[in-house]
C-alpha cells in the first residue's frame, strides 16, 4: 500500500546442486537481496542454507587424491567461503538500511558427531559452526548471527533420494515394501532414526523452520554466536 512500509522479515536461499561455482551463488543471492530493496521495503533477516553432499563407499589411498579434488575443496568453498562472503554482503545491506539485523545459518549435528563416509560434509559443517561464532563477534552489536544444528531431516529432503533411502533401510535391516512410494520409504527411515533420539520424534522441516524463526525474531534478541540443536535429543551431539 502506498505510504506504508513493507518489511521483509525473512529472505532465504536454498540450493542443492552439487558444486555450484561460488561466484554464481554469491551473484544469485546479491541480485535477490538487492531486488528486495525497492522503495518502502526493508530486509531485516537473512537466512542461508546451501546443501551438497558426496558420500564415499570406502576410503582408500587410491581414491584419496580424487576425493580431495572433486569433493573436499568444492564442499568447503561452498559451505564456508560462500557463507562468509554472503554474511558480509547481508551486513552491508542492514547497515545501508540503518537496521539491526539477524543472520541464521544451517549447520548440522554432524559438526559434532563424526561418522564414516561423509568426512568433507562433516568437517565443513564444523567449520561453519565456528564461523558463526566469529561472525557474531565481527558484526556485533548491530547484527546477530546464529545457526541451527539439525540431524537427519529425511522428510522432503533431496539429500535422501529413493536409492539412498533404500540403501539405508537395507543397511539397518528395516523391512520395507519395494513398491512403496518415496514418501513411505522416507517415513520408515525417519521413524528408525527417531528411535535413536531421546524424544523419539522424527525431525521435520517445520521443526527447523520454527527454530530459524525464533533465532531471527526479537524473542532471541539476546542470543548471538550460538547453535540451536534440532536433533530430537541426540546424546552423542551433546556439547561437552
Amino acid at each position: 500500500m502506498p505510504g506504508r512500509e513493507l518489511r521483509v522479515g525473512l529472505c532465504g536461499i536454498g540450493l542443492n546442486e552439487p558444486f555450484v561455482p561460488i561466484e554464481h551463488v554469491v551473484l544469485l543471492v546479491l541480485i535477490f537481496m538487492q531486488g528486495l530493496q525497492w522503495p518502502q521495503s526493508q530486509v531485516c533477516v537473512f537466512y542461508r542454507t546451501f546443501g551438497t553432499t558426496r558420500y564415499r563407499p570406502r576410503w582408500t589411498s587410491q581414491i584419496c587424491s580424487a576425493i580431495a579434488r572433486t569433493c573436499w575443496a568444492p564442499i568447503c568453498e561452498l559451505r564456508i567461503s560462500e557463507a562468509a562472503l554472503l554474511a558480509d554482503e547481508a551486513a552491508d545491506v542492514f547497515a545501508a538500511q540503518k537496521l539491526d539485523g539477524s543472520i541464521v545459518f544451517t549447520s548440522s549435528a554432524n559438526a559434532i558427531v563424526p561418522k564414516k563416509g561423509s568426512e568433507a560434509y562433516d568437517v565443513s559443517k564444523a567449520a561453519l559452526s565456528h564461523l558463526i561464532r566469529e561472525l557474531a563477534i565481527s558484526f556485533d552489536p548491530e547484527v546477530r548471527v546464529n545457526g541451527i544444528s539439525p540431524a537427519r531431516v529425511v522428510k522432503g529432503s533431496t539429500m535422501f533420494p529413493r536409492d539412498r533411502v533404500i540403501t539405508s533401510l537395507k543397511k539397518y535391516d528395516i523391512d520395507f515394501d519395494p513398491s512403496a512410494t518415496d514418501d513411505q520409504l522416507r517415513d520408515s527411515l525417519a521413524a528408525f532414526y527417531a528411535k535413536r533420539t531421546l524424544t523419539n520424534q522424527p525431525i521435520e522441516p517445520d521443526d527447523c523452520a520454527r527454530a530459524i524463526l525464533f533465532l531471527a525474531s526479537p524473542q532471541a534478541r539476546c542470543t548471538t554466536g550460538h547453535l540451536f540443536p534440532v536433533d530430537g535429543g541426540l546424546p552423542e551431539a551433546f556439547l561437552r
